[in-house]
């Protein structure tokens, strides 16, 4: 007996949770790449955490303020690196 198909709207997005993930890992990449100060590297990981959220979307991500705080404290700490050490 085959199992029953779920219908679109039944199954479980996992997106948001992986978007989730991928920008924690991100931003910790940023933030090791500070602590050496690797200040390109920083600025890359940087950039590609905008491009997760402009690529997600506000939908995807249940705490995107909580996210966006963290793009603004990650571009103030690249800033104050490259120009108050």
């Amino acid at each position: 007996m085959t199992e029953p198909r779920l219908e679109a709207a039944q199954t479980p997005d996992v997106r948001p949770q992986r978007a989730q993930r991928l920008m924690a890992k991100v931003l910790e990449a940023f933030s090791l790449a500070c602590d050496l100060d690797d200040l390109d590297t920083a600025e890359t990981m940087l950039r590609a955490a905008e491009d997760i959220m402009a690529r997600e979307g506000l939908h995807a991500v249940r705490t995107w303020g909580t996210a966006s705080q963290c793009l603004v404290d990650a571009h103030f700490r690249l800033w104050e690196r490259r120009y108050l050490d």
